[in-house]
């Protein structure tokens, strides 16, 4: 599970496919399954937690971008801007800020979608004591 270097991409195809084939169960083989299911959940917990602390980094560098822009748009800017909502219209049109804020909002979804992976994960590993409960009313 590597970062994604392509941004046209939100999740690449493979890794969608890891992620069904580990939510898997195999209904014959639950002793397995319930071995397997805390190192799995934890591989995807790891990996979110990991794309939640480069989302922190890169709002912690927009925010510096953003109060670098302030400065240069109320002090160094060549037209005397004086309102701040004024100032705000030139940051939002500026690449650099627009480009740090893209990089935002694509780690934004990305963390988002991997929290939902993982509250799946934590679903699976009940889903499998029910099967286990059912499949032992079954056989009584």
């Amino acid at each position: 599970m590597s970062d994604n270097k392509n941004s046209d991409q939100f999740i690449s195809e493979k890794f969608l496919e890891q992620i069904k084939e580990d939510l898997k169960i195999d209904e014959f083989n639950l002793i397995v399954e319930c071995r397997n299911a805390i190192n799995i959940t934890q591989k995807y917990l790891e990996y979110y937690y990991q794309q939640k602390r480069k989302l922190n980094k890169l709002k912690t560098y927009l925010s510096k971008v953003e109060g670098e822009k302030f400065n240069y748009f109320k002090n160094e800017f060549e037209i005397n801007i004086t309102s701040s909502q004024d100032i705000q219209k030139f940051i939002n049109k500026d690449g650099k800020y627009l480009n740090a804020k893209d990089a935002v909002d694509e780690q934004s979804a990305l963390v988002e979608f991997l929290e939902g992976v993982v509250k799946q994960f934590n679903g699976r590993q009940w889903m499998i004591k029910n099967i286990i409960e059912v499949k032992k009313i079954e056989n009584i």
